[in-house]
């Protein structure tokens, strides 16, 4: 799906080898409004463990229980399910078919960090890549744990 990034002989351990993590979620953002049925249970996983690293490593309470069970639900098939498990609960989200058949989705994780998606299939890979496409904006959830933690 995506590529991963391999340490080069001169990188430093505490270096970042690869392409900026950003841009790595707004990558999997597109991947995921393009991805066909057989394809969401892969993006899903990838998101868990693109979101999972970016916020489990300060912020492990809810973050570990919301991506564990979204990992479950994804393997299970319930791709909807998956996705809302990924959303804090301080979150804001809405979702909806147009009438070409097209999917649109909006996320919204804290002030400043609100992002949509257009034209892709399944309402999950519409939220999926509006909730990526938002976390790439958000670069310190700790606003958004503080309300989940309440």
């Amino acid at each position: 799906m995506l590529p991963t990034p391999a340490a080069g002989p001169d990188s430093r351990p505490d270096e970042d080898a690869g392409p900026d993590q950003t841009q790595v979620l707004l990558a999997l953002a597109q991947t995921c409004e393009n991805a066909g049925f057989g394809q969401q249970t892969g993006c899903l996983v990838a998101a868990c463990e693109l979101l999972g690293c970016r916020w489990r490593e300060n912020y492990p309470d809810p973050w570990d229980e919301m991506f564990n069970l979204a990992h479950g639900y994804a393997l299970a098939g319930a791709h909807e399910s998956a996705v809302l498990a990924m959303m804090p609960a301080s979150s804001t989200f809405t979702g909806g078919r147009l009438a070409d058949g097209s999917v649109i989705a909006q996320v919204l994780l804290a002030p400043g960090a609100a992002a949509h998606s257009r034209g892709a299939r399944w309402l999950a890979m519409a939220w999926l890549a509006a909730l990526l496409r938002a976390a790439a904006q958000h670069t310190d959830p700790a606003d958004t744990l503080q309300e989940t933690r309440k």
